[in-house]
């Protein structure tokens, strides 16, 4: 039976190993090149309802800071 757990444990020893192993490239420099020369628009990140936004503050900070405009920085 112990040996069974050293086994066990072994091996998920190598599985962990294999799988913290960096991955391969399956594209060629050319291909990585052309996908990363196409400029796309950039999308907003969806917001989505949990629970918790029933309990929390509906302004988000951001949406304050907006609102208050920018202050001229004043050399007195």
């Amino acid at each position: 039976m112990l040996a069974l757990k050293i086994l066990g444990a072994i091996a998920a020893l190598l599985l962990g190993i294999y799988l913290g192993l960096p991955g391969r490239f399956r594209q060629t420099p050319e291909e990585i090149e052309q996908s990363l020369g196409v400029r796309r628009a950039s999308r907003k990140a969806t917001r989505h309802f949990t629970p918790l936004d029933w309990i929390r503050p509906k302004d988000r900070g951001s949406d304050q800071r907006r609102a208050r405009g920018r202050q001229p920085f004043k050399l007195d």
